[in-house]
């Protein structure tokens, strides 16, 4: 281009020296600010598009100091989405109890930022003695635990439809006794009903780990004692957190499972439901304390322990999340595996070690959480914009949030 018969060099170097230096860094300055919107823009866009951590908002009839441990669940094409939780409550003294709550997503949202317990529908502990089996002497005194809950759909159980599991166990005002306690007292209890807003059953116990555990009386009260499944679990004294689906038909739950004085679980077991939870099967161990060092991430801490895992479905495929812990930290995040065949209780594997393969590492959302950790995790499909739903600790208090991440469990990667 052209201007009056002379190109832009032949102009530039006519100028004098100053107004070439003027236009050398005015062109530059120009050409920086572009770069700069540019960036700026391409910035901005990758936030709005970025998923937001968010603290989940619940609105509870009854206080609570603290909340953890979700279970989400919901009828394929209805608007309306359950979550269960485990509910920490202060007592007198500052001491902190544990219950299970129900709640549903606020009506006209389309999201599952937002929740409304229901009160009724809550499993609460309540002050006891336990009692010899001569029905008179007292064992201990403290308090029943409701907690770790798991809401599941099961739409072929007519008239059970809902199905709530949790664990129960007894927590002794004596520090010294415990343990011993806790581990003698626990059971996985379950309640049922058509629909959550409707009655529920009563609470039933049903599952301990075996004989004397717990001991006479309450043994009574058991329906089924675990061991009897496979002598796989002969070790085994206590089982918590519950996690269940249902899909295809069969009832699948996992739970975690503790050898006597065992702080920490020593392995994740499966165990299967044919019949609607009438009767099951044990299907095998899906994680085992032994095999954690094979998870280990370069860089980062060794895994020692397991916290928990629950189940998760997504596009049909069925999900474990597993969140590990190191020796700083109880919960230091969750490993996603997914199974090759879930009835079964059989993992993809990883075809190097032989050993469950991680489809990914997933931390735990917000910076800053203490000892204890977290990286419990929900997911439904019926709240794409909540994404997995975490348990942490706040800082290093003892009380938990839950966060939601808007990021499903498995994401495939982009060619």
């Amino acid at each position: 281009m052209k201007i009056h018969g002379q190109s832009f060099g032949s102009i530039f170097r006519r100028l004098p020296w100053q107004y070439q230096i003027l236009t050398v860094v005015g062109s530059a300055f120009i050409l920086m600010t572009i770069v700069h919107i540019a960036s700026v823009a391409i910035h901005w866009k990758k936030k709005a598009d970025a998923p937001s951590i968010d603290v989940v908002k619940i609105l509870h009839s009854d206080p609570t100091a603290g909340v953890l441990d979700p279970s989400l669940a919901a009828v394929p094409g209805s608007p309306a989405r359950w979550m269960a939780y485990t509910a920490q409550v202060e007592e007198k003294a500052g001491d902190i109890t544990m219950e299970t709550r129900l709640a549903q997503t606020v009506a006209g949202r389309s999201d599952c930022g937002a929740w409304i317990d229901m009160s009724g529908a809550s499993i609460r502990g309540r002050q006891d003695q336990l009692l010899a089996p001569d029905g008179q002497t007292v064992v201990a005194r403290g308090e029943w635990r409701i907690e770790t809950p798991s809401l599941v759909y099961d739409p072929d159980d007519k008239g059970r439809e809902w199905k709530l599991f949790v664990f129960r166990y007894f927590w002794s005002d004596n520090p010294a006794n415990r343990l011993s306690v806790l581990q003698h007292y626990a059971v996985i209890s379950y309640k049922y009903a058509p629909s959550p807003e409707l009655q529920w059953s009563t609470e039933a116990w049903l599952f301990a780990a075996k004989k004397d555990y717990p001991p006479s009386p309450y043994d009574q009260m058991v329906l089924l004692d675990l061991d009897r499944l496979s002598p796989d679990l002969q070790d085994i004294v206590m089982y918590s957190r519950p996690s269940a689906i249902y899909q295809g038909g069969v009832l699948a739950m996992t739970l975690s499972a503790y050898k006597a004085g065992d702080l920490e679980p020593d392995r994740v077991i499966e165990i299967v439901s044919r019949d609607n939870g009438n009767s099951w099967l044990y299907v095998g161990t899906l994680l085992d304390k032994k095999e954690l060092a094979a998870f280990d991430a370069k860089g980062e801490p060794h895994y020692t322990r397991i916290f928990g895992a629950t189940l998760l479905q997504q596009d049909g495929d069925v999900y474990l999340a597993a969140a590990l812990g190191t020796k700083a930290q109880r919960g230091a995040g969750t490993l996603l595996f997914r199974f090759d065949d879930f009835a079964n209780g059989k993992l993809e594997a990883d075809p190097q070690t032989g050993l469950p393969k991680i489809v990914r590492r997933i931390p735990l959302p917000v910076p800053g959480a203490g000892a204890v950790g977290g990286g419990t995790i929900a997911y439904t499909q019926s709240c794409p914009k909540t994404g997995i739903m975490v348990s942490e600790q706040h800082n290093a208090s003892p009380y938990f949030h839950l966060f939601q991440t808007g990021r499903p469990p498995y994401e495939a990667k982009k060619p």
